[in-house]
This record gives C-alpha cells, sequence and structure tokens, in this order.
C-alpha cells in the first residue's frame, strides 16, 4: 500500500489510552564527554493505544543529568505526565499535521515531544496497515549509521577504539 500525502493529512486516530514505560539500557561500555560519563541508557518508552485496539510506540530519551541539553528523563516524564498527554487526551480525534502544532505550542521538552509524536506516527502507519517509511514518503533501504565516540585517557585508547570501530564496519 502506497500512502499519499493528501491521505496523512486527513488521517485522525482517536486514542484511548497512553502508557509511559521507564527503561534503563545497560551500555556496552561507559560514554565519557567533557561534563560527565554514563554506563546506561535512561529513556521512556511511550505506548499508545487508539479506540481500534492499534498500538503504536515512541522514545523519548534525553540523557540523565542535562548530558547534552536541558531535557533530562525526569523532566521527559514530567511534561509527558502534566502536559503532553493531557493535551493528547483531551482532542476527540488527533489529526496528525494539525496536533503536532499543537505540540509546537507548548515550550521546551523537544525529547518528550519527539517520543509522542513518533508514537502517533507509529499507530497512524498501523492503522493503515503500511509502513511508517511510506508515510514520509521514503524507501526502505537500509540507511548507514555511526558511532559516538566519547573521551578517552590517552591517544593510543582513542586510536584503538576508532580503529575496533571501523574494523566493525
Amino acid at each position: 500500500m502506497t500512502v499519499v500525502k493528501t491521505e496523512v493529512q486527513s488521517i485522525a486516530l482517536t486514542v484511548k489510552h497512553i502508557a509511559l514505560h521507564r527503561v534503563r539500557v545497560p551500555l556496552k561500555e561507559p560514554f565519557r564527554i567533557s561534563n560527565g560519563s554514563i554506563d546506561e541508557k535512561d529513556s521512556i518508552l511511550i505506548e499508545i493505544t487508539t479506540d481500534k485496539g492499534v498500538t503504536g510506540w515512541g522514545e523519548a530519551s534525553p540523557m540523565t543529568g542535562s548530558f547534552y541539553s536541558n531535557d533530562t528523563p525526569e523532566g521527559a516524564w514530567r511534561a509527558l505526565r502534566e502536559q503532553l498527554i493531557p493535551l493528547a487526551l483531551e482532542e476527540k480525534r488527533i489529526n496528525a499535521p494539525r496536533f503536532f502544532e499543537r505540540l509546537r505550542e507548548v515550550p521546551g521538552e523537544a525529547f518528550a515531544k519527539a517520543g509522542l509524536e513518533g508514537a502517533l506516527w507509529d499507530a497512524y502507519a498501523r492503522s493503515l496497515g503500511a509502513p511508517l517509511h511510506e508515510l514520509f514518503g521514503a524507501s526502505s533501504k537500509p540507511i548507514p549509521s555511526g558511532v559516538a565516540i566519547g573521551i578517552y585517557d590517552t591517544v593510543d585508547e582513542l586510536i584503538e577504539r576508532v580503529g575496533r570501530y571501523v574494523g566493525e564496519g
């Protein structure tokens, strides 16, 4: 099924329930930058259930302790609970473009808003029985990705780590 832009503009969902799940995923090795080090990724999974039983998932994943932005997992959780989820649930039917404009009116909390938006897009795609990439007019080809390399104690350690990642592809 190919979804066209006009269909995306007219999609509306009735959201019955939104659940938040806090997860902590251990990293393979600590990640260190100038203002701190972490050894686990603290994320919030957002689960949206529609009136038709369709479930959509999103992730809000700011780093712990204002690692590289002012957003934190605690702040994202609070924003979702106190502002964003009530905003979504007060809508009778959520139309994607209009609702995302309303999200932009809420100051800050970019990670929380992105997670909720991701869950809604996932629910929209699943309700249409189409892959999410089709809603965006993208291909299903793999997308090359990189790796973030933190600070190491010595240049030799850094070179070794870069070499290992290059070797892994």
